[in-house]
């Protein structure tokens, strides 16, 4: 859950913020009403779909080499880069491929459960990111453009990607 060339800072202790202020791609996917979705399913139902859901879009991503920041209950979080030398332009190709996926993975999990839908955001710009704790250590990222993702995503089409004109 640490991107590579952060591990060595937090071995030491140390903090890391980095400023990504070239092309960085950031995608926000949530399921559509999570609440009444969920309601009147069991607790032990509810973990096993997300669990599903969340590790097929977990193997897309290292499929598409894009970065998994981070799950937040019903969210899935991820940006463009990895670690090492950036390229904006496979960055930009690995994250919309890795969009579409999802959109497939979804369509697969629909057949079993014909109420879940979920909403893609995606969008480019500037990203701060950086280790938040020590003992329980968390990678996570900061920014306008981060909310703007999440927004975009929180306004979008079920069964969608929703994409930036910025990222266009």
């Amino acid at each position: 859950m640490i991107p590579e060339h952060i591990f060595k800072h937090l071995e030491e202790k140390n903090t890391v913020t980095e400023y990504f202020f070239t092309i960085h791609l950031v995608i926000y996917a949530d399921i559509v009403s999570f609440i009444p979705w969920s309601s009147g399913r069991d607790a032990e139902e509810i973990i096993n779909i997300l669990s599903m859901l969340f590790t097929k879009f977990d193997e897309s991503s290292v499929k598409n080499k894009v970065y998994k920041v981070h799950t937040i209950g019903d969210y899935y979080v991820a940006i463009g880069y990895r670690s090492g030398m950036r390229n904006p332009f496979e960055e930009c190709e690995n994250m919309i491929k890795f969009a579409y996926s999802m959109i497939e993975i979804i369509e697969e999990v629909r057949k079993e459960d014909k109420e879940l839908n979920m909403r893609i955001g995606l969008h480019t710009g500037e990203v701060i990111g950086g280790i938040m704790g020590t003992s329980i250590a968390r990678y996570d990222i900061y920014g306008p453009d981060v909310l703007i993702t999440n927004q975009m995503e929180s306004n979008g089409i079920p069964w969608k990607i929703v994409i930036s004109e910025t990222t266009k």
